[in-house]
């Protein structure tokens, strides 16, 4: 995932290359430590109304989501044939239950700078000095 990161984000312009396919969190980039992300109106504490998973706990938090996504499609590829559609209704609807499912958890975790997430009204889009999309240099 890191260096699918880097991938997308090379020759773009960033607030610090440092930034480019590493973790909120990343004792490598001081920035990084504590590098808190949500959504929502900033409250009094400073904090957005809606808080991500602590920079702290990005990493365990991402090895647990592709620990647990492993599972999942282990579980999906006993059902349904890798590289075949799903033909049944229930089967569709497992494909969509874990996709909507793994998107709400990437979002919550939300481990890079930037935006993982965008709403229509710009008051609820998570934390970011990355722009919206990259951009060449």
């Amino acid at each position: 995932m890191r260096a699918s990161h880097a991938a997308l984000y090379a020759g773009c312009t960033v607030p610090s290359i440092a930034y480019v396919g590493r973790f909120r969190g990343s004792r490598v980039t001081p920035e990084l430590i504590d590098y808190e992300v949500g959504i929502g109106p900033t409250l009094p504490d400073g904090y957005p109304e809606r808080v991500g998973v602590w920079a702290s706990d990005v990493e365990r938090a991402a090895d647990q989501f592709f620990a647990g996504l492993h599972r999942a499609l282990s579980v999906l590829d006993d059902a349904i044939a890798p590289g075949t559609r799903p033909t049944r209704v229930d089967e569709l609807h497992e494909v969509v239950s874990l996709a909507a499912e793994v998107h709400g958890e990437w979002v919550r975790i939300h481990p890079f700078v930037g935006q993982t997430a965008i709403r229509p009204d710009s008051s609820q889009r998570t934390s970011s000095p990355v722009r919206d999309r990259p951009q060449p240099a």
